[in-house]
């Protein structure tokens, strides 16, 4: 049976992301360095983590930053996804050059639906890397 996934706007699925590349460089991603990442105010950045926080999609530790939980993870990861499928969809099946495509692939990957991201993988015969050498995530089920 599938699981009905949380709604949640490509704002927060930017973050999200943003979260899991920092946390996965640092162990922890601070305020600033986010704000940075994504080019806005950290006062947004506050506001913003304390939504994502009552929605246990992440931990914030005061002076320290942030951590995704299990929950937030799996949406980073499933961005991620969608973000590297995009960028194949790009260059192997339109002839995009890759070092344009990064944009391009973060307007998709909040509008690809499951069908369509399915498709594509299976028409690109489940790649495991992206144009840029990184390793695309394996389909979240939950």
């Amino acid at each position: 049976m599938k699981t009905k996934k949380a709604s949640i706007s490509p704002q927060a699925e930017e973050y999200l992301e943003a979260i899991y590349r920092l946390e996965k460089k640092k162990g922890f991603a601070k305020t600033m360095e986010l704000a940075r990442t994504l080019n806005v105010v950290p006062g947004s950045i506050t506001n913003t983590i304390e939504g994502l926080e009552r929605r246990a999609l992440l931990t914030h530790k005061p002076y320290k930053g942030v951590k995704l939980t299990k929950k937030g993870e799996n949406i980073a990861l499933d961005v991620l996804r969608r973000h590297r499928l995009a960028e194949l969809l790009l260059t192997d099946i339109l002839h995009l050059d890759s070092n344009k495509v990064h944009d391009e692939a973060c307007k998709l990957e909040h509008v690809l639906s499951d069908i369509i991201l399915n498709s594509i993988e299976t028409f690109l015969e489940y790649p495991k890397t992206c144009p840029h050498g990184k390793p695309i995530p394996t389909k979240r089920t939950a």
